[in-house]
């Protein structure tokens, strides 16, 4: 899994080996669901995404920023980085398409209605 971008367009998303995870770890290591993302205000489209990730008692744990995630979750941030056995995510509420966009938007002094 190179390059891919997965959109989080609902409340819940399930991490892992299983063909039924919604992103799909192509990694030995990785259990069958191994996380899950939970968008907290999924419902609030107009907030900045709140999102928290779950370990699902997968057997190799699931790391944010190099730290194990417990039982109680962690919250996600922009840029986060995400590993699960040998695969490594990005969390990222802008992109860099967006970020460019942003920054043409300022340097022209134009603003998108």
């Amino acid at each position: 899994m190179r390059n891919r971008r997965f959109i989080l367009d609902r409340e819940r998303f399930t991490l892992g080996r299983s063909s039924q995870a919604d992103i799909p770890i192509e990694d030995n290591l990785a259990s069958r669901i191994h996380s899950s993302i939970l968008y907290v205000n999924f419902d609030r489209g107009a907030e900045i995404p709140d999102c928290r990730i779950f370990d699902e008692r997968s057997t190799n744990g699931t790391f944010v920023n190099g730290s194990r995630v417990d039982s109680e979750g962690a919250w996600l941030s922009d840029r986060d980085r995400i590993e699960i056995g040998n695969c490594v995510l990005g969390y990222y509420i802008r992109d860099e398409e967006e970020i460019r966009l942003d920054r043409r938007i300022e340097g022209d002094g134009d603003t998108i209605a």
